[in-house]
């Protein structure tokens, strides 16, 4: 096997890291997307070794009446490419195309939300996934709930194969960070916000969390990264607060200081399966204050890692973070647990054997045994 068709939504960091990983390997990838959503280049730049494919789709936002035509295209592109396997998600998109056009070996990979929010929420979409499971050779998920719900639509669980994705472990590592001496903040209890903001991140709930907090300790300050939907709102919630910092202008080489910049991760996602802002904090020697979701409890352990609050419950929030200042002399041992685990489990170069288990078993192998179920 040489040459692989990848096929997502759009093209973002995690695609960028994946296709660079893949073709490290000597693969040749060949990169379709489905969409171009506003703000993206027409043509994203990728590695040696990826080639961008044009086609009726990735010019704009997905239309489902278009969905006929663009399965026409696929099976167009794969006929003319000839690609030995094809890479296809999230599931009832990219990956219901590629079931359509019935691409194979097929491996379908989840992106969390698309089984655990829109699945759960939208009938159509349950089905619609349900196709795509039946379908493919392999399916690639980053938490067991995903898997658990993969299966429950009918997905074979001997070819389930799990990869959390992870982080690269030398670029992100406790250090100083230089945003917080520039902000002036060396001595106050920063807070990190990571996730777009939208109603499904539950950025709002970590505003208002914040607005309360900070009225009581004058020593809390919030990282405040992002953007999104929710930008009015956000902003209007947190500038009466003040000592907040919405570090927009970071880009990709600065993320890695936002971390070292914060003592304590905050994510209040309303679902979906692993973040990887939050392996990138645990990575980083982040202590974390996480809602009660499935893909945060597989990482978090209560006063190990960090605090688990109810979905949703910002008084909750804010009294953690009370908390947390207050025991902040414990955050070194947390600080430690966090990165030992994303030692253990979070490690990128070690998790991409799930790719390769998984690419092996769409081509006709069984699944070797690990004693792992879902």
């Amino acid at each position: 096997m040489s040459r692989i068709l990848y096929f997502t939504r759009s093209h973002t960091p995690q695609d960028d890291r994946f296709v660079r990983a893949v073709a490290s390997f000597g693969f040749e990838v060949l990169y379709l997307m489905l969409e171009r959503l506003p703000g993206d280049p027409e043509k994203p730049e990728l590695p040696e070794g990826a080639e961008y494919l044009p086609w009726k789709g990735g010019s704009g936002p997905f239309d489902w009446e278009a969905l006929p035509e663009l399965v026409r295209d696929f099976r167009r592109i794969a006929g003319r490419t000839a690609p030995d396997l094809v890479h296809a998600g999230p599931v009832h998109t990219a990956g219901l195309i590629a079931s359509l056009a019935e691409a194979r070996p097929l491996v379908v990979m989840s992106w969390g939300s698309d089984l655990l929010r829109d699945a759960e929420a939208d009938p159509r979409i349950k089905f619609l996934s349900r196709i795509s499971l039946n379908a493919c050779d392999a399916f690639i998920c980053g938490s067991s709930e995903v898997g658990k719900a993969a299966a429950a639509l009918g997905a074979d669980e001997g070819k389930i194969v799990f990869f959390p994705w992870g982080v690269d472990l030398a670029r992100f590592a406790a250090g100083s960070g230089e945003l917080r001496d520039r902000l002036g903040w060396g001595d106050g209890f920063v807070l990190l916000s990571m996730l777009e903001w939208e109603p499904a991140c539950g950025v709002d709930v970590i505003a208002r969390a914040f607005a309360t907090a900070a009225r009581e300790r004058p020593e809390i300050r919030l990282l405040m990264a992002g953007s999104g939907s929710m930008e009015p709102e956000i902003r209007r919630i947190l500038e009466p607060a003040g000592r907040v910092h919405f570090p927009v202008e970071a880009g990709i080489d600065g993320i890695p200081d936002l971390y070292r910049s914060a003592d304590v991760y905050v994510s209040a996602s309303h679902g979906g399966g692993s973040q990887i802002p939050l392996l990138e904090a645990m990575a980083s020697g982040l202590p974390s204050l996480v809602s009660d979701i499935p893909g945060n409890l597989e990482w978090i352990s209560p006063g190990v890692h960090g605090w688990i609050f109810p979905d949703g419950d910002s008084p909750a929030l804010a009294g953690l973070i009370a908390d947390a200042w207050r025991n902040r002399t414990a955050l070194g041992q947390m600080s430690k647990s966090a990165r030992a685990t994303a030692e253990q489990r979070a490690d990128w170069n070690a998790n991409m054997a799930g790719i390769f288990e998984a690419y092996r078993i769409a081509l006709g192998g069984k699944r070797r045994r690990t004693g792992k179920g879902f």
